[in-house]
């Protein structure tokens, strides 16, 4: 058995009722909050072309990843400067099994 690990940096939309917030409450809100937290189990769904894992079939295949939180920072939660989305840092473990079978003997 094998096991393979790879991280991410993500960013994603802002919550709905984030958004209209300044920085310094989107970051209080990131402090309180118990979302997101590190060693948290998330599930991502990649369906565009760009964001596709090198291991889907088609550039068009959706794919879901689960991974979990490697890296939680409120101040890149609520970033600052405007157009930026919040970030996080993820981990996924890929684990190979491999199966030897044994030759066939004549």
């Amino acid at each position: 058995m094998m096991e393979i690990t790879l991280g991410w940096q993500v960013a994603f939309d802002d919550l709905p009722f984030n958004s209209g917030k300044t920085s310094g409450q989107r970051r209080e809100y990131w402090e309180k909050s118990r979302r997101l937290q590190h060693g948290t189990l998330v599930a991502l769904w990649w369906d565009s072309p760009a964001a596709t894992p090198p291991r889907a079939q088609q550039a068009s295949d959706p794919c879901i990843t689960f991974a979990t939180i490697s890296i939680r920072n409120e101040q890149q939660l609520a970033p600052r400067e405007p157009g930026h989305r919040p970030q996080i840092g993820i981990r996924c473990a890929l684990i190979v099994i491999a199966i030897i079978t044994p030759c066939n003997q004549s």
